[in-house]
């Protein structure tokens, strides 16, 4: 059978599954960078909350020889252990003034969601796109983020200048920026109490938060790259590793820059998830004119 029946049989199947007061749900949910997925979310009477399980992964498997019944009793399985019949109160989200401080900004790229940049609120920044996002903490459900989109800006009568100037605030106070060294990085990754000289190696930083969450839009605030520039005492590289992080390459290092073009594109190909890529790009601070630029690469030369 082709995905869209796939799709549709696998809900019949959870559905013969559960109780008569379960509500099986197919929806489609747009991710970052025009990243589609079709998730299933099985809803109790008892509660107003369900976990949303991506059925885009298990075609594949299907097509290799899994069998529906298995991938039914997998989707079972993890909503067993993620269900939670609770009824969560959405009310404040209706009132603003419950809302505003938990709103940061987050940074995607803009070409990449032209199709969703149409139904929220942005601004253009290079070649990229600042967006904003309700934090949600909740000690039963745990942490999350809701996208902010226009009809919520009509609900709050509120306008997009304002919701940004909020967002730019919120960020540095509710996740402030780290700077680490690769090697702390890998030191805690690997969690290795000793690591190998590296003093060949490129000296590169990593620029994100605590939460590992969000943190490319650090590069968003001259006060944070003025902050790098006066720790590294130079100009420095941008490469946009991801959209929760940077990587930092001062100007002294002698690698050229389509180098630098060519590992952000790799670990862009390699490495990160498509709806996590932020851009192919990389980018210039200049201490001296507190500017960040995008870096032309002239093919040939």
């Amino acid at each position: 059978m082709n995905y869209e029946e796939f799709i549709c049989y696998v809900k019949t199947k959870v559905q013969e599954k559960t109780k008569e007061n379960v509500q099986i749900e197919l929806h489609q949910v747009m991710k970052n960078n025009g990243v589609k997925m079709d998730g299933l979310t099985i809803m109790e009477k008892e509660g107003n909350i369900s976990p949303t399980i991506y059925l885009n992964g298990y075609y594949k498997p299907y097509q290799e020889g899994m069998t529906i019944s298995e991938i039914v009793e997998d989707i079972m399985e993890i909503y067993t252990e993620n269900k939670r019949n609770i009824q969560l109160d959405t009310e404040f989200y209706k009132d603003f003034d419950k809302v505003k401080e938990h709103v940061v900004c987050k940074l995607i790229h803009y070409e990449r969601n032209k199709e969703l940049l149409e139904k929220i609120p942005y601004i253009q920044y290079l070649d990229m796109a600042v967006v904003f996002c309700y934090i949600m903490k909740n000690d039963i459900i745990g942490n999350g983020s809701i996208l902010i989109y226009n009809n919520h800006l009509k609900m709050w009568n509120i306008s997009k200048e304002k919701l940004h100037e909020i967002a730019r605030k919120n960020t540095l106070v509710m996740r402030p920026y780290q700077l680490l060294s690769m090697k702390e990085v890998i030191h805690d990754i690997l969690g290795e109490t000793q690591i190998e000289d590296e003093s060949d190696d490129i000296p590169m930083y990593v620029l994100s938060n605590q939460d590992k969450s969000m943190g490319a839009a650090y590069i968003l605030y001259d006060t944070v790259l003025s902050d790098i520039g006066n720790i590294l005492k130079e100009n420095f590289y941008v490469l946009p590793s991801s959209i929760h992080e940077c990587i930092i390459v001062p100007d002294s290092v002698e690698t050229p820059k389509e180098e630098l073009v060519s590992m952000v594109r790799e670990i862009n190909e390699t490495q990160v998830l498509p709806e996590e890529v932020l851009s192919d790009n990389i980018y210039y601070y200049a201490c001296k004119n507190h500017r960040l630029s995008t870096v032309t690469i002239i093919s040939g030369n």
